[in-house]
């Protein structure tokens, strides 16, 4: 069993940093991006055109997202504590998808906002002085 868990959390990717071991995972979150540009012009004069269907995107990437979400979760399964920071709001969508798990729920401790451009050896120490004023 892990004791502290922090995740730093993006729509690209996703670290796992171990407090006890001060590993960290990386998770890539396979997330299409999209750029809606509108249909194309049909063969004829008067055809339709070939429109692409934002719902149908947006559907698509939810479920990718979903995706990401639960793979994250199956890593965290074995922690005590969890703290999810990081610079977008990803971490936010993480926190509702760990909301409808009443064990993880419990384990959640913080949502936090955190820049983009940490190195590996801050992100761990970012960790441990979270969990060191937090507990």
């Amino acid at each position: 069993m892990r004791d502290n868990i922090g995740i730093w959390l993006d729509l690209n990717k996703a670290l796992i940093i171990d407090n006890e071991n001060k590993k960290i995972e990386t998770l890539s979150s396979n997330i299409e991006q999209y750029n809606l540009h509108g249909g194309a012009k049909g063969k004829t004069p008067y055809a339709t055109q070939d429109a692409t269907s934002e719902s149908k995107l947006l559907e698509r990437r939810k479920q990718q997202t979903k995706r990401f979400f639960d793979l994250i979760t199956k890593k965290i399964l074995t922690a005590n504590k969890v703290v999810v920071f990081g610079p977008a709001e990803t971490k936010i969508q993480y926190q509702k998808h760990i909301q409808q798990d009443m064990a993880l729920k419990k384990k959640l401790i913080g949502v936090e906002t955190v820049g983009n451009k940490l190195t590996e050896n801050q992100l761990k120490a970012w960790v441990q002085d979270y969990f060191t004023k937090k507990l």
